[in-house]
């Protein structure tokens, strides 16, 4: 009877955990509450918590973030507000939540496979909708319509990061010959196709870089490292050419508008004022408005930064977004060390993510938020526990 308990108990959160990744590309309604359903798979599959806090490098610096996030609040703002947290905080949340449970028999191939499934559902309902409503004689144009025509709501450029997730987990395992070259080159159709529609530059410079990492991998693997490397920091490359006129005006006619780069400038002059601490995590809003032409087109719509770099170092300053990406790298680093076979997908996500951060504040939005923490700790987590199982079968 316990046997069947603790299958039937184990099912479940398998179920949930695929259930709660199909669900990411769907509504932020849907999303919850599929979350919902994996919470409570969580709490009928709790393990006696062992965090080893001595040689547990990342949730060290995961556990001073959040300390200098408290700080960083009562030092400047006086008082704590709790939207601070959220960024870190559902990152914890995930965190904590597949360190509360056995995950020694959960496959994380259903899981992955869940959410491309979920990606191209949502993709291919929302271009069928756009095919029944266009009129195809007079006025017949397939580019940029993702957001004139959302029958499942979530923003172009989102979804363009959806479908390039999905698009590096299927590379993931055409590399490790799991699938064939006929359905890698039909899902490539797929994305490129809904990267079209969608309209969403930064998804089609995430897809040609994913690419290039792919073939590294294939053709070039002695400068694969150098590759990835060089992939990593390229968004520091860029955050600093942006500084130059010129650069702006070419990044102004790639996005179509200027919308971004007045963000940018305005950015910089904060963060110059401000580079250390920032201005208070949780009032970047505030600080930007109060920076802004009352009648430029970012004031009356409240927009956020259009950056995540810019949103920490607004926040937090330095120190915020070093924290923060320093979780990352070390996350990434204990991956290469112990050899994991997932190591290069989490350097396709890192790569996606990063770039993803310099047109977009991400990690604001439910979609993005949700995506990035889930992923990031699933991949590194069931990776570490990889590594642990085939030391154990030794």
């Amino acid at each position: 009877m316990r046997l069947i308990n603790s299958i039937s108990k184990q099912s479940f959160f398998q179920i949930s955990l695929c259930f709660f990744s199909f669900s990411l590309s769907f509504s932020p309604n849907w999303n919850s509450k599929a979350l919902i359903l994996l919470v409570i798979s969580v709490i009928f599959n709790v393990k006696k918590i062992n965090f080893s806090f001595k040689i547990n490098s990342v949730f060290n610096v995961i556990l001073l973030t959040v300390i200098y996030l408290t700080f960083n609040m009562l030092f400047l703002l006086n008082h704590i507000q709790f939207e601070g947290y959220k960024i870190i905080g559902i990152f914890v949340f995930f965190y904590l939540f597949f360190n509360l449970v056995d995950i020694s028999k959960i496959k994380i191939k259903p899981i992955l496979y869940s959410f491309v499934m979920g990606v191209l559902l949502v993709g291919v309902i929302n271009l069928m909708y756009f095919l029944v409503q266009v009129d195809f004689l007079s006025n017949f144009k397939l580019f940029n319509q993702w957001n004139n025509f959302l029958f499942i709501d979530i923003h172009k450029i989102y979804f363009s990061v959806n479908i390039n997730v999905a698009y590096a987990i299927v590379l993931f395992y055409y590399l490790k010959k799991e699938i064939t070259s006929l359905k890698l080159f039909v899902f490539i159709f797929l994305t490129v196709l809904l990267v079209f529609f969608t309209g969403a530059m930064s998804g089609i410079v995430i897809f040609f870089l994913l690419s290039v990492l792919a073939l590294f991998k294939l053709f070039f693997v002695h400068y694969l490292k150098a590759a990835t490397t060089f992939l990593m920091v390229g968004p520091l490359l860029i955050m600093f050419l942006l500084s130059f006129s010129e650069v702006q005006d070419v990044f102004k006619t790639i996005d179509g508008e200027g919308s971004r780069i007045r963000n940018y400038i305005v950015n910089v002059n904060l963060f110059k004022e401000s580079p250390i601490l920032g201005y208070g995590v949780g009032n970047e809003e505030n600080t930007m408005q109060s920076a802004r032409k009352i009648k430029s087109w970012e004031f009356i719509n409240k927009y956020n930064a259009h950056n995540q770099y810019f949103e920490f170092l607004i926040g937090g300053g330095i120190l915020y977004l070093i924290l923060f990406l320093c979780v990352l790298f070390l996350a990434y680093y204990k991956l290469v060390i112990i050899d994991s076979s997932f190591s290069f997908f989490f350097a396709s996500l890192l790569i996606l993510f990063l770039y993803v951060f310099l047109i977009e504040s991400l990690l604001v939005r439910h979609h993005g938020i949700m995506l990035f923490s889930f992923f990031i700790n699933l991949i590194f987590i069931f990776s570490i526990n990889e590594k642990q199982k085939a030391k154990n079968e030794i």
